[in-house]
């Protein structure tokens, strides 16, 4: 963690129907600590994956793990960047899309250059 600059992980279960279907691991690397409304948000959106997964796996157990997590972003009214550890965009959700603009000039972007038009996070970046 200390390498990678990571000053909090906060581990969120993937929950439907009080089975944990996976983990969604939640990472800070700034001053920011997550705030217990954050905390609120991330364990709703852990639900709503969860939920998302479940029901797809029911419609298309062949094709659930790759889709559903992305559908599971789509009806958030929050801009929800998915980013890898190189700080590149991989896939953004619609809200993110009418902010930000379209995921295709989005995606392979790096997000700091996207929300604050600098190589590095702010410093209060949450």
């Amino acid at each position: 963690m200390i390498e990678e600059g990571i000053d909090e992980i906060i581990c969120i279960p993937l929950v439907s129907r009080k089975n944990v279907l996976g983990l969604l691991y939640v990472t800070n690397d700034g001053v920011l600590q997550v705030r217990p409304e954050r905390s609120e948000f991330l364990t709703t959106l852990g639900q709503q994956i969860g939920a998302a997964i479940q029901n797809a796996q029911l419609l298309n157990p062949s094709n659930a793990p790759r889709a559903n997590w992305k559908s599971a972003l789509t009806p958030s009214s929050h801009s929800i960047f998915v980013v890898d550890h190189q700080r590149r965009i991989l896939h953004v959700n619609r809200t993110s899309e009418v902010v930000y603009g379209k995921a295709k000039t989005l995606v392979g972007r790096f997000y700091p250059g996207v929300l604050y038009q600098a190589a590095d996070p702010v410093t209060d970046c949450p």
